[in-house]
């Protein structure tokens, strides 16, 4: 228990980097926002801002609920009204919401093949833009919302929810700032098992399509895996990678492409390389029978961070400090820790009114961002880096599990297993026959 003390007020006398230096907002004016998809995702979002109209925190009011399915945005819109006190109106086009005039910023919470396109349109328009991860369907859709936003001169912001929570937070700063473990060695994260995923479920429907999704799991619930990754161990360097597709081609329904075969991945193995000389093994397949698994570890010189959530959503339920001197630091000490370590206003900042909902974080960060002028936590810079990580992993099973270098996917030098994705959507011209 002794050591325990010690190596936690060690921990309390270093210094932080952002985002927890960043600077307090200065000002909080209500941001007027339209939440432009009212699908699965977008309830999350609407929880989100309950959380904070309940918390206390009124930097943010949903004006508008737009979807093509009316009945969809007229639900959010009772929902939001429940809390809110007043009913967002209703729109089934972005050209209507646009031409309303009733919003300043959108929440974009579409389909990832949609992203691009309505998010390019809302800015040309002069909205600020909140776009649901993982940014753009592929590296140039990505690249087209950045140029967008910076050719409008708007905020754009990516809704990465999982860096957001406490648990996440608590072990960036355990493992970048505390050095709990010294410094990144090895992760190694295994999530195995049957999901038995209803393919007429629309919300599963467009998620088995590349097309729409861009992929499989691998890049929708991998994108909060890439992101930690990289904010844990640094800059990738060069992955190699396999995928497969465990489950029939069952023939899909969706409104944007119609019917399909499912063709996106269910099954991966990856092995990610470091800057730092650190590695990451990543495996996961929800379409494997026999024996579930569930594991996730990151490895330092002078001990362990052992995951406790869902390997998808790293450290998002909060982790486990092992150090190689027997020390053990639980989940909730060191959140506790890390909670110690901040200003009041770096805490505010964070998790403003005291607000631990993810999902309302990202979205009181946005709505500040517009506000103030400023940065958000996670723009389109930093969405890019995080949803390539995915796609070298994608680039290196489409050359047979060939090492593929990061920088070589992100300067869009290797780009064969996106390149139908870009043409389906108009981002580059179809090549000719």
């Amino acid at each position: 228990m002794r050591r325990a003390r010690l190596v936690m007020a060690g921990a309390r006398g270093r210094r932080r980097c952002t985002p927890e230096n960043a600077m307090a907002t200065t000002s909080q004016r209500e941001i007027r926002i339209a939440l432009v998809g009212c699908g699965w995702i977008s309830e999350a979002h609407v929880a989100g801002y309950r959380a904070l109209h309940q918390g206390g925190w009124h930097g943010a009011r949903v004006v508008a609920c737009c979807d093509l399915n009316r009945a969809a945005a007229t639900a959010r819109a009772k929902e939001i009204a429940a809390f809110q006190g007043d009913e967002p109106a209703i729109y089934t086009t972005v050209d209507e919401l646009i031409a309303a005039g009733v919003a300043e910023a959108a929440d974009i919470c579409l389909p990832h093949c949609l992203h691009h396109s309505v998010a390019i349109r809302l800015l040309g328009a002069g909205l600020h833009v909140q776009v649901e991860k993982p940014l753009g369907i592929t590296v140039r859709a990505s690249r087209a919302i950045i140029a967008a936003a910076t050719k409008a001169g708007r905020v754009l912001a990516v809704a990465e929810n999982t860096r957001r929570s406490l648990g996440a937070r608590a072990a960036v700063w355990a493992l970048n700032q505390a050095k709990l473990i010294g410094e990144p060695v090895h992760a190694s994260s295994q999530l195995v098992r049957n999901m038995g995923v209803d393919l007429a479920d629309p919300k599963w429907a467009w998620r088995s399509l590349r097309l729409a999704n861009g992929g499989g799991m691998l890049i929708d619930g991998g994108a909060h895996f890439a992101d930690m990754a990289i904010q844990l161990f640094g800059q990738p360097v060069e992955i190699t990678c396999r995928t497969r597709r465990l489950g029939p081609a069952t023939p899909v329904k969706t409104p944007i492409l119609g019917t399909m075969p499912a063709d996106a991945e269910d099954w991966w193995h990856a092995v990610i390389t470091f800057a730092s000389g650190a590695s990451i093994h990543w495996s996961a397949s929800l379409a494997q029978r026999g024996s579930d698994q569930t594991e996730s570890t990151w490895y330092g010189t002078e001990g362990a961070l052992v995951d406790g959530s869902w390997p998808m959503h790293p450290f998002e339920s909060g982790g486990r400090v092992s150090r190689a001197d027997k020390t053990v630091i639980e989940p909730r000490a060191l959140e506790e820790l890390y909670l110690a370590s901040l200003s009041a206003d770096e805490r505010e900042r964070l998790f403003p009114a005291g607000v631990r909902d993810s999902f309302a974080i990202e979205i009181a960060d946005f709505a500040r961002a517009v506000s103030d002028g400023r940065e958000p936590e996670i723009g389109g810079e930093a969405a890019l880096r995080a949803k390539t990580l995915c796609l070298t992993c994608y680039e290196s099973a489409q050359l047979g599990g060939a090492p593929v270098r990061y920088d070589d996917v992100l300067n869009g030098r290797i780009d064969a297993y996106q390149r139908p994705i870009d043409e389906r959507w108009g981002l580059i011209a179809t090549a000719k026959a």
